[in-house]
């Protein structure tokens, strides 16, 4: 690791530091942005400021804290995760490294992801493996020339950010020794069918990947936001160690 948050201020490399303006020294998603900035999983954007000090150069940033989190950046965080910065992802027919990602143009059935978008071979990646189907149509991993909606700009819910890591994972089952216990609010059959995202839930929460936000709740339909995404993907690497959300 070459970066470092004391409080809100990041070291990136030799010549550059960071400071986060939006990350609350001491919060429990503090140690989890530190994770993230160094594994390349998310890099924050300028607020404007920047100065000299002490021959390097300091820029002033936020991550998002707060901010619901789009779908497409959900693919994007589980994407760049799963295949890390130096890694080879396989995108369509194509192999590129994450850093040369910004430059491809992907296509795919779902008829609202620019195929010229940063986040288009995120969204590949995530149909391939059966990560994501979007939320309408039928644009999958078993039928790549149908047609869907994906909304890439709408806030994706905890109950989906959970259930997108769950199937990157190979849908697992729930830890035999982990914690058993059920949120009050996810319930395995809602209106009479089963729900889509109890098992991925279950598994979550018994890695200690989440303890909900509260009162034994895990409010599923509630946006998910960057810091929360971040702290879940820190804890599954082991790093960050589990707390509240």
């Amino acid at each position: 690791r070459n970066t470092k948050i004391t409080g809100i201020q990041t070291k990136i490399g030799n010549d550059k530091t960071v400071y986060f303006s939006d990350v609350k020294a001491g919060s429990y998603y503090e140690s989890a942005i530190d994770w993230a900035v160094n594994n390349d999983i998310a890099h924050g954007w300028s607020s404007g400021d920047s100065e000299k000090t002490t021959g390097d150069t300091s820029v002033t940033m936020k991550i998002g804290v707060g901010e619901k989190l789009p779908r497409k950046d959900a693919v994007i965080y589980l994407w760049r995760y799963n295949n890390r910065a130096g890694k080879t992802v396989a995108v369509g027919n194509n192999n590129l490294n994450l850093s040369d990602a910004k430059k491809q143009h992907e296509t795919t059935c779902f008829t609202d992801v620019d195929p010229g978008g940063y986040y288009a071979p995120a969204v590949k990646w995530a149909l391939t493996k059966s990560v994501t189907n979007g939320v309408s149509g039928n644009c999958n991993s078993a039928n790549l020339n149908g047609s869907g909606i994906f909304n890439p700009n709408e806030g994706i819910t905890r109950a989906e950010f959970i259930t997108m890591l769950w199937r990157m994972k190979g849908r697992p089952a729930p830890s035999a020794t982990g914690n058993k216990r059920d949120f009050t609010d996810v319930s395995k059959i809602v209106n009479g069918e089963s729900s889509w995202y109890y098992d991925a839930v279950k598994w979550a929460r018994s890695i200690n990947l989440t303890n909900g936000t509260g009162n034994n709740e895990f409010k599923p339909n509630d946006s998910c936001t960057r810091e929360q995404a971040l702290s879940i993907l820190c804890r599954l690497d082991g790093y960050c160690k589990i707390k509240d959300a």
